[in-house]
């Protein structure tokens, strides 16, 4: 699932340039992150 989540972050990434649809990247990178198996965050 790392390609998935390479992608995730790249997308996340070229978005934070376009303020307008900001919302909607945040949305998508959440999903991402949902449907991933190992995000990030949730080393506990």
């Amino acid at each position: 699932m790392k390609k998935y989540r390479v992608v995730c972050w790249y997308v996340f990434i070229i978005e934070l340039n376009c303020e307008e649809i900001m919302i909607e990247t945040l949305s998508f990178f959440w999903i991402c992150l949902r449907k991933s198996k190992h995000p990030p965050y949730a080393k506990k």
